[in-house]
């Protein structure tokens, strides 16, 4: 009986113990993150990407100060920095960074470093997501054939044909698939009007004269 309730007292002390040392922690700034979220959860080639963080400081205010981040070829390292007050209170943040749009397709890594008023992170965490090739859009060219002009475009494409090439049909379809524009055309060159798009990543598909299918990918703003 004696052994038992030595054994709780001890378990007791470890616990309280281990509570001292991680308030001690925390009333220096202690944080981790709980947890990274993407928004939207399956993003495409038009969508603004996010990162949505989650983080836990042991002390409060804990208010996000200050935000950057660098893409190096398909890793985006993110630096949080929050404001770590005096008080030896629990403080939960909940902070959402826009990471940009117009993704190419590919796999990407997310390094999200939480810091506090310090150069180095106090913790650190890593998510990764896709972005999916067009469905339906397949073969982009790359020959000197064709020429499209401005990009990014804004209200106006200009398609310039070089050489003897010539389209049967002309489209412009978005990364669904789905054709936006339809016309027939053999000209040397053709004036597709995009007012009526929005903003995001589409596609010239060219129905040539020689049976061959050919896509050119733009931006419009």
């Amino acid at each position: 009986m004696k052994k038992t309730i030595h054994q709780t007292i001890k378990a007791v002390l470890i616990t309280v113990l281990f509570s001292f040392s991680v308030t001690s922690l925390r009333a220096q700034g202690w944080g981790m993150i709980d947890s990274l979220k993407l928004i939207p959860d399956s993003p495409t080639e038009t969508s603004t990407v996010q990162v949505a963080c989650f983080a836990t400081f042991g002390s409060g205010d804990c208010l996000i100060v200050d935000t950057s981040f660098i893409i190096s070829g398909t890793t985006i390292t993110v630096q949080a920095y929050h404001m770590i007050g005096m008080l030896t209170v629990i403080c939960n943040s909940a902070d959402t960074i826009s990471l940009g749009s117009n993704f190419s397709p590919g796999n990407y890594t997310v390094v999200y470093n939480l810091n506090d008023s310090g150069l180095v992170a106090i913790d650190t965490d890593t998510l990764y997501f896709t972005i999916p090739q067009a469905q339906g859009i397949a073969g982009i060219d790359t020959q000197p054939n064709i020429n499209i002009y401005p990009t990014p475009a804004t209200n106006e494409l200009n398609v310039q044909f070089r050489n003897s090439v010539r389209a049967n049909n002309i489209a412009v379809v978005d990364v669904l698939g789905r054709v936006i524009y339809s016309d027939s055309d053999d000209s040397k060159s053709v004036t597709i009007n995009l007012e009526s798009l929005l903003s995001g990543v589409y596609f010239i598909k060219l129905q040539m004269q020689n049976g061959n299918v050919e896509v050119k990918r733009f931006v419009k703003e």
